[in-house]
């Protein structure tokens, strides 16, 4: 779990980053089912529900680890307080998972794909975007981070002390992508049907093949969402 702090500038930073047309965009890229049954792992404060909900979905859920991020979600949304890697839900629950920008906050990622792939039915879908290392964003943390921060606007100053505590577990996604794609794939078989990378992020849609660790034992009772 982030600190207060890290809390506190997300949920100011997030209002400038958020970028509701862009997640549109991407989210008639997917071509999911309005009807789909959707979970927003990790979803934060919901700003990612609030698209897929002004998008026509109905039947979305959202899920994170911090009380103050969900007493934000709107109220027409399901939620539960849990961890990522030990969901309180029953096994082949979701049509389809997304984390937006959340993968980065784990060193380990195999408890979270696990518990991903225990939650949706056979053929969901597990949709995710992550940041990609690129030279732009290598440039970006150059500045972000260089001595004249002290000069930028405070927001920007926020943002620097999140990233210098997030940095340990993002700057390690960051040179081990590749790793976790092939993770993805080799180990608990979901199939890449859709991956766009552009100069910040990865945008990939996987579907969900049939394997063992879509039975993982101990999370069988539907304990959060009804």
């Amino acid at each position: 779990m982030c600190s207060d702090e890290w809390e506190a500038t997300y949920l100011r930073f997030i209002r400038v980053v958020a970028n509701p047309k862009k997640f549109a965009r991407v989210l008639q890229k997917w071509q999911l089912n309005p009807n789909a049954r959707i979970l927003d792992l990790c979803c934060g404060n919901g700003s990612g529900l609030d698209v897929f909900w002004n998008a026509g979905f109905r039947n979305v859920y959202g899920l994170d680890i911090s009380r103050n991020f969900l007493r934000r979600v709107r109220k027409d949304v399901p939620v539960v307080l849990a961890d990522a890697q030990a969901c309180p839900i029953r096994s082949g629950s979701f049509d389809v998972v997304i984390i937006h920008k959340a993968l980065h906050h784990f060193f380990d990622h195999a408890p979270v794909l696990a518990e991903v792939k225990r939650m949706l039915k056979p053929d969901g879908f597990f949709c995710f975007i992550e940041p990609r290392k690129t030279w732009f964003r290598t440039l970006y943390h150059i500045v972000l981070m260089s001595p004249v921060a002290e000069l930028f606007p405070p927001l920007a100053r926020m943002r620097q002390a999140a990233l210098i505590e997030e940095g340990p577990t993002y700057f390690t996604w960051l040179d081990n992508a590749d790793a976790f794609f092939t993770m993805l794939e080799q180990q608990f078989s979901f199939v890449v049907e859709s991956r766009t990378d552009d100069i910040m992020h990865h945008i990939v849609k996987c579907r969900n093949l049939p394997h063992q660790y879509a039975a993982a034992a101990g999370h069988d009772e539907y304990e959060g969402l009804q």
